[in-house]
């Protein structure tokens, strides 16, 4: 059973997948989490390789980094991410 914000979209992208064969994006997608909401892109994928595994499908989500329904910002996350990046950079 998915979580409020995602059935719609995951059972559209599981049917077409299994259809037209081809990745589906949703990004930004509001899903409720335990009295919050977090922002998260789906993507469903067909598995086509290895032949064992071929016709089965993945779903993978991902975490965005938006405003949230509340209007509070990410802030201290996105800050977090890019010091990381500047940090690693400033190493090479």
């Amino acid at each position: 059973m998915a979580r409020e914000g995602l059935k719609l979209e995951l059972n559209a992208a599981i049917r077409k997948v299994i259809v037209v064969k081809k990745d589906m994006v949703f990004k930004d997608l509001y899903v409720k989490t335990n009295g919050d909401v977090q922002t998260i892109n789906l993507v469903v994928k067909p598995i086509t390789k290895p032949e064992a595994m071929k016709g089965l499908i993945m779903v993978i989500l991902r975490m965005s980094i938006l405003l949230n329904l509340q209007g509070q910002s990410r802030k201290p996350m996105l800050q977090n991410i890019l010091m990381n990046v500047h940090l690693n950079w400033n190493r090479n």
